[in-house]
């Protein structure tokens, strides 16, 4: 698997290189912000969380509560009514407690099909850190703006086979449809994210 998250790696960084120098379009983003480097890639990438799922192919964003309780039961304290109480991956456990849960909301309001495609990028203040950036069908675009601007924590849950693999804000999808989870991420969270994404 990990000759396969760095063969990726080369694809994105071809990808991102190419997105890194195009001009900036009409909406005003820089093609200025450095993205990757081959440095990047001199690097052996960290380790996924264990339980990644490699292979699932339900990747979605749900509504959540970003407050995490240890167990099932600490999820649901903080999770609304109706909620579903999933595990964060990479929350280890601690003195005999289970697994970090938190609350998401039942329904999806962005799955695979409203993503055209998916990208990472750099953040240039943070070294080794990484966004995603989900570029949206305009039917996806019109879903996301609408359940992020009525959600009341203003936290959103990446969640693959019944996990969940980041949970924080999003900035609202801009003119280009372009919702970006703000991480931070690895390298190999970014890859293997955005290879959930594209797994058709």
């Amino acid at each position: 698997m990990q000759s396969r998250i760095r063969a990726f790696a080369l694809v994105a960084l071809g990808c991102v290189a190419v997105a890194a120098f195009a001009p900036a379009s009409a909406s005003g983003q820089r093609s200025d912000v450095p993205t990757m480097t081959n440095s990047s890639l001199e690097q052996p990438l960290a380790p996924l969380p264990d339980g990644w799922p490699y292979n699932a192919r339900d990747i979605q964003l749900r509504g959540a509560v970003c407050d995490m309780g240890y167990g099932k039961a600490g999820g649901r304290k903080f999770a609304l009514a109706g909620d579903d109480v999933f595990p964060v991956l990479g929350t280890a456990e601690v003195d005999g407690f289970d697994l970090s849960y938190i609350g998401v909301r039942r329904i999806p309001f962005v799955n695979r099909g409203d993503v055209l495609v998916a990208t990472i990028q750099a953040i240039p203040e943070a070294p080794s850190s990484y966004v995603v950036h989900l570029k949206l069908t305009p039917d996806g675009a019109t879903k996301a703006d609408a359940s992020v601007a009525a959600d009341p924590t203003g936290c959103v849950a990446l969640v693959s086979g019944g996990k969940v693999l980041w949970a924080g804000g999003v900035e609202p999808s801009n003119e280009d449809a372009v919702l970006t989870l703000g991480g931070p991420f690895t390298l190999a969270q970014g890859i293997a994210i955005v290879d959930l994404f594209d797994r058709r």
